[in-house]
């Protein structure tokens, strides 16, 4: 049996009648807890993202770092989220479809921000190798860039896919 952080015994709290009424299996409250979770969690993430880009533009003088965390900002903050989410809904005593349900969500989104952050950094890499050849009077090299840079983003697309829809059961 899961630990119930809002049990009478445990927190002392009493809650009105209708907020332990059940709702496709859940206390009414667990689903409210569901609704101020999703929004809280994003408005963190966020605020993460938001003060690493700010520390990062303070105190860097090196373009690179500038660059790295800006082009993993956006999926850095997906990934945050879904993981704060998951850790704010463990506890909830959700029924066992809801909570299946839940986890592949979690899953899915997790994966994708994953996938998102690897392409990005293909791209930021490719960008960087791009300029050092130039840097190293060999730009003729820079011309099989594009073509590398399809390729490894199209292999971690089609293994992300694979990954998805193999741990989704389809």
């Amino acid at each position: 049996m899961k630990w119930n952080a809002f049990d009478a015994g445990v927190a002392g709290l009493v809650l009105p009648s209708w907020l332990e009424m059940n709702f496709a299996g859940s206390p009414v409250w667990a689903w409210l807890g569901l609704l101020v979770a999703l929004p809280l969690v994003v408005v963190v993430a966020r605020f993460a993202g938001g003060v690493a880009c700010s520390m990062v533009q303070r105190r860097t003088e090196q373009s690179r770092v500038k660059k790295l965390v800006l082009t993993a900002r956006k999926p850095a903050q997906i990934g945050i989220a879904t993981a704060l989410f998951h850790l704010v809904r463990s506890p909830l005593p959700l029924a066992p479809a809801l909570g299946g349900f839940l986890h592949y969500c979690e899953l899915a989104i997790g994966t994708i921000a994953c996938l998102w952050l690897i392409v990005r950094f293909i791209a930021w890499g490719s960008g960087h190798v791009a300029r050092a050849l130039d840097r190293s009077g060999r730009s003729h090299a820079k011309a099989v860039i594009p073509l590398l840079q399809k390729v490894l983003q199209s292999a971690v697309v089609l293994f992300g896919v694979v990954f998805l829809l193999q741990n989704l059961g389809i």
